[in-house]
């Protein structure tokens, strides 16, 4: 299926949303230490399935609570942690 109209106004916005994450990610990378960069991206799969939940009306299962649980925990510990120096 050709894209028509505001197909193509979505698409571009979906470019031009992605390239400014990127170049603010890069610049995070930069500015601060990689693991608590980086794990914050693991984020991004907690706030996609909360969209779906309160927009769509998902529904899940005590395995993907579970999921969501132990991402949080992972990103809390990788944060909360601080590298040693030897």
């Amino acid at each position: 299926m050709t894209p028509t109209g505001w197909d193509w106004l979505i698409l571009l916005g979906m470019g031009v949303f992605t390239q400014i994450g990127q170049v603010n990610t890069t610049k995070a990378l930069q500015a601060d230490a990689a693991n608590k960069v980086t794990s914050l991206k693991y984020l991004g799969a907690i706030y996609a399935l909360l969209y779906g939940f309160f927009i769509f009306g998902e529904t899940y299962t005590r395995q993907s609570i579970f999921g969501i649980i132990l991402i949080l925990s992972g990103v809390l510990a990788n944060v909360l942690t601080k590298k040693k120096t030897v």
